[in-house]
């Protein structure tokens, strides 16, 4: 039996013409530190600005401003990682999971991590504490075998790689580099090692995200950036020619914001014979319309419905179609 279905859209990033789905960037020439600007973005726009290719790049129409540097949303929050908050985006993980052990447990050197020359891969020092190293470093390492409790195996690699290809090595050979949840575990990798030797360990994080949650990798540094210079540079900034450098969070900058296209609702209407409660055929008729629309130009399109109860059969008014939210 066929049913008509009335559709209700909110095309997240849609509208006329196709121009209009494009992110807007503003200006702002207040001088304001880099939370600060955050949250006047939020306020008055959508955020600080995310800045995910280079076509966003040749929109920035840079007016004159007060600084030299203007903020964008992107930092390394060091109350993240100095933290271990494994909850937040730049805190740190173990590889072998992608996030912090249930027990949090942490032996850091004094003073570590610190990011010294921009250090996001975690080393067991000589001494069996822990710090913070460059992953493009050449050290040897301990894999872990096993990973449940009491039946873990530590095991001594004396290869000296690069952080990745240790974990890497690990992965193909035992389990992976290894992952230390309490001080007893932190011993038998002390000892696996010879004493006087510091190695790579499990531990990991990721620098540099978007402050609205967006997952671009895209990055334009500046040559030489970032630096981290006196270990208390964690915002972004860009400069006249939109290169970005790392700079201290606390200095007053002008900065950027963008803000995101307004939905808008579309009507559709169809008759079908499918059942469109069915999850499956609900999901495969979104993933082809969002590719339709994808062809024809409209990046960034979000695409979801509410199957609502349909109404009685001798219930001669309109059918409820789905909303999109």
């Amino acid at each position: 039996m066929d049913y008509t279905e009335f559709l209700i859209f909110v095309f997240l990033g849609f509208c006329l013409p196709t121009s209009c789905l494009r992110r807007h960037f503003h200006y702002v020439n207040l001088t304001l530190t880099w939370s600060g600007a955050r949250q006047y973005c939020r306020e008055k726009y959508t955020d600080l600005a995310s800045i995910r290719s280079m076509e966003d790049i040749r929109m920035l129409e840079r007016p004159a401003l007060n600084t030299s540097h203007a903020w964008i949303g992107l930092s390394d929050d060091p109350e993240s990682w100095k933290k271990t908050t494994c909850n937040d985006a730049n805190s740190w993980k173990w590889s072998a999971t992608g996030q912090m052990s249930a027990s949090r447990y942490t032996v850091w050197l004094s003073g570590e991590p610190n990011n010294g020359y921009l250090q996001f891969c975690g080393m067991m020092y000589h001494d069996g504490s822990w710090t913070d190293e460059a992953c493009e470093d050449f050290r040897s390492f301990v894999c872990v075998a096993g990973t449940a409790v009491n039946t873990k195996t530590f095991v001594y690699v004396p290869i000296e790689l690069r952080w990745a290809d240790a974990r890497d090595y690990c992965r193909k050979n035992y389990t992976d580099l290894a992952v230390i949840e309490n001080s007893d575990e932190n011993t038998e990798v002390y000892q696996a090692k010879p004493g006087s030797v510091s190695v790579w360990i499990g531990l990991y994080r990721t620098p540099w995200t978007w402050t609205d949650g967006s997952n671009s990798l895209f990055r334009n540094w500046q040559s030489g950036q970032p630096d981290n210079s006196n270990l208390h540079q964690f915002c972004a900034a860009e400069n006249a020619q939109h290169e970005w450098s790392d700079l201290d969070c606390n200095t007053q900058n002008t900065f950027v914001c963008h803000e995101d296209p307004k939905g808008m609702v579309v009507k559709m209407k169809f008759q079908t014979s499918a059942d469109m409660t069915d999850p499956a055929i609900d999901s495969q008729f979104i993933q082809q319309l969002g590719a339709l629309l994808k062809r024809r130009g409209l990046m960034d399109i979000k695409l979801q419905w509410k199957i609502q109860p349909r109404k009685q059969e001798n219930d001669q008014e309109e059918l409820p179609g789905a909303q999109c939210t």
